[in-house]
């Protein structure tokens, strides 16, 4: 039933404006990070479902929400040194009216799933990679149990 729950956002969703953000780093020093193989791979897992994908500035279909894949890292210092500790993010954003009053609109997650994890920094990509993937993953199975096959 929490399946369910969590995924009635995603009903009728007929494609996303696909937003995979560089990671955001605590101190301002970019991190080896293949951004392209993983916008790559999550494009293919969107279209296979079905979903049409936009790029995050095409304007063409205004109301399509927004899924935000992204990463933050911290890196630890002293007798950790080498290690980054990263959270991870996938996001459904989409306008949103408050009930109460319609003419009050704005931004909203209305899918959410975060991960966090430590890693070397110099094995950083594959598994921080593979979580976003996972989580993309959930983001689909949650798509699909909302919107199944018919």
């Amino acid at each position: 039933v929490l399946k369910q729950v969590k995924a009635m956002p995603l009903a009728g969703m007929r494609g996303v404006r696909l937003f995979v953000s560089k990671p955001v780093v605590e101190d301002g020093k970019d991190i080896d990070f293949n951004l392209s193989a993983l916008r790559n791979s999550v494009e293919l897992r969107l279209r296979n479902v079905g979903l049409e994908v936009r790029a995050q500035d095409d304007q063409s279909k205004p109301l399509y929400p927004a899924l935000d894949v992204g990463v933050r890292i911290l890196r630890l210092k002293g007798a950790a040194d080498g290690i980054v500790v990263w959270e991870t993010r996938v996001c459904v954003q989409e306008g949103v009216n408050l009930m109460r009053d319609p003419k009050v609109c704005g931004l909203a997650s209305t899918w959410e799933n975060l991960s966090f994890g430590t890693v070397a920094e110099s094995n950083f990509d594959k598994p921080v990679r593979d979580q976003l993937l996972d989580q993309v993953d959930a983001f689909l199975n949650s798509y699909l149990i909302a919107n199944p096959k018919k």
